[in-house]
């Protein structure tokens, strides 16, 4: 198997495409991992059942800009000035203190917030949301849950969402446990609360809005129901780890960009240092070791940033290895010994050039014999 010397340029090319390579390898690795992520994930971008993207993009098409998708985490009051309903549905990652408190606040002032759970973990990831609004809430698994089937409930009254008679597909294996739940079943899945001005609205399992559930019974028409009180609705999406990113919003990701140019920046400096230290010490190597081509005699004979003892080296060894490989050849002239009366330049280049144009001439000739 040949070696890939990668001071040549076709070792250097193969280089940067091996780099090239681990780097898309990584980048779909990622893309498939996070793609994994969106459709595991209660998101407005996901498209699969558990995701909300049919009412995220029904509500731009009615009204534009009222689904908006938040993307990063809840650090400042500002953050949540502009959003009339905040959803905050089953989170892959815990809210923290901090967002807690911003989020008690927004809902004090007059904001709505929608929260849902599906199971233990994203239950957990809200405790501290729901500690602060001071929703105390008691979750047990329901008899009635059947894998794969969504479970009907039909309205007993009028409420926010839900119109008395109609029915409503649930799909939950945890359900709120309360007073109410025994008598309203509806009650087992959906609760709400005012605090101070604005309203808190808790789903248990997938929201009835959810890409699985939207279509059925009378789910959609409490969806539209849902949009004329949010107004707007702001999709929280950095709590599900991931994030819809355009290819500048990539580059201007420090986490990306900068290893990005930090391998752009190695390579080029490869390229342009490449006949340095590094490069110097492949070709003095190779000046006391026999070669098997003109080319690399040239290079390891000619090069201006060997050694004056480098290239006395290379000329003796290129002298023997004609006298070696032509002993045979008919006709073959008299191969002198370099003369070099002392280590200037221009001498050994001389006599370099000399061997280099026999060596030429004798390949030639025993390629006719």
């Amino acid at each position: 198997m040949a070696k890939v010397q990668f001071t040549t340029f076709k070792g250097r090319l193969f280089l940067v495409f091996l780099v090239l390579l681990v780097f898309v390898g990584y980048e779909f690795i990622s893309h498939s991992s996070e793609k994994q992520t969106k459709d595991a994930s209660v998101s407005g971008l996901s498209h699969s059942v558990m995701g909300v993207s049919i009412l995220y993009e029904w509500m731009n098409a009615l009204h534009a800009d009222s689904g908006k998708l938040f993307q990063r985490a809840y650090l400042k009051s500002s953050d949540l000035e502009s959003s009339g309903t905040i959803a905050i549905l089953s989170p892959r990652a815990r809210i923290s203190e901090r967002e807690a408190g911003l989020l008690q606040s927004f809902v004090q002032k007059g904001g709505k917030l929608i929260v849902s759970f599906h199971d233990d973990a994203s239950l957990l990831n809200l405790s501290l949301l729901l500690k602060r609004l001071e929703m105390n809430l008691s979750v047990e698994e329901t008899t009635h849950f059947t894998n794969g089937a969504p479970t009907l409930v039909a309205a007993l009254e009028n409420d926010l969402f839900f119109r008395n008679g109609e029915q409503y597909a649930f799909y939950s294996i945890n359900i709120l446990n309360n007073a109410d739940c025994s008598r309203d079943r509806l009650s087992c899945y959906f609760t709400k609360k005012q605090v101070g001005s604005g309203y808190v609205v808790l789903l248990a399992g997938l929201p009835f809005f959810s890409n699985g559930l939207i279509g059925q019974a009378n789910n959609s028409d409490a969806a539209l129901r849902i949009m004329d009180w949010a107004k707007t609705i702001s999709f929280d999406e950095y709590h599900h780890f991931f994030s819809d990113r355009s290819v500048l919003d990539l580059i201007a990701n420090p986490s990306f960009s900068l290893p990005l140019l930090g391998m752009a920046l190695l390579l080029v400096l490869f390229f342009l240092f490449a006949h340095t230290k590094f490069h110097r010490r492949h070709l003095e190597e190779q000046a006391t070791t026999p070669g098997h081509s003109v080319h690399e005699w040239n290079e390891g004979v000619v090069s201006a940033s060997l050694t004056a003892f480098a290239r006395q080296n290379a000329l003796t060894f290129h002298h023997s290895h004609l006298v070696k490989i032509f002993q045979r050849v008919k006709n073959a002239p008299v191969i002198s010994k370099p003369n070099i009366s002392d280590n200037s330049e221009a001498e050994m280049i001389r006599e370099a050039s000399t061997l280099i144009f026999l060596h030429k001439k004798l390949l030639l000739q025993k390629r006719r014999i």
